[in-house]
């Protein structure tokens, strides 16, 4: 299994107005064709290193607008819905929640949907190496422990 990618994906993009909106914020904008932002994010992590199905965690009310992204690009995810937006903490708190009941031992990266990032080979080679010093750190981490215990 790789990296779990979970996507945020509950801002309102109320800075962008009036391109985005509540009822459509920019993350579900398209800036350049033919993906939106939040399509672009879940392709960046089309990569070896992640796993296939990412986290998505979502507004309540931007729920058909995630679904139907997901489902234009072909990826299948687990869907996190906010009933209410508490900012980014919570959202990564119940991704990550959702990642240790898929793999008690996994690795995620939390990532905006609203953000660009035009070179995505340079961004999988930034993760892959986080994901090595993680690793390296997860090692001694048990190392550590095998010695105090």
């Amino acid at each position: 299994m790789g990296i779990i990618p979970i996507i945020l994906s509950g801002g309102a993009g109320t800075r962008l107005w009036p391109l985005s909106r509540k009822s459509h914020p920019k993350q579900f904008l398209k800036f350049s064709e033919p993906y939106t932002l939040f399509q672009e994010t879940l392709r960046r992590c089309d990569s070896d290193i992640f796993d296939p199905k990412p986290i998505v965690v979502s507004a309540d009310d931007h729920r058909f607008l995630a679904r139907e992204n997901l489902r234009e690009i072909g990826v299948e995810s687990d869907l996190l819905l906010e009933p209410v937006s508490r900012n980014s903490c919570a959202a990564i708190i119940a991704g990550c929640l959702q990642a240790i009941a898929r793999d008690p031992e996994a690795i995620v990266v939390a990532l905006a949907a609203d953000h660009r990032v035009k070179d995505a080979s340079g961004f999988a080679a930034t993760i892959e190496k986080g994901l090595s010093a993680t690793q390296k750190g997860r090692s001694e981490e048990r190392r550590v422990g095998k010695e105090c215990r």
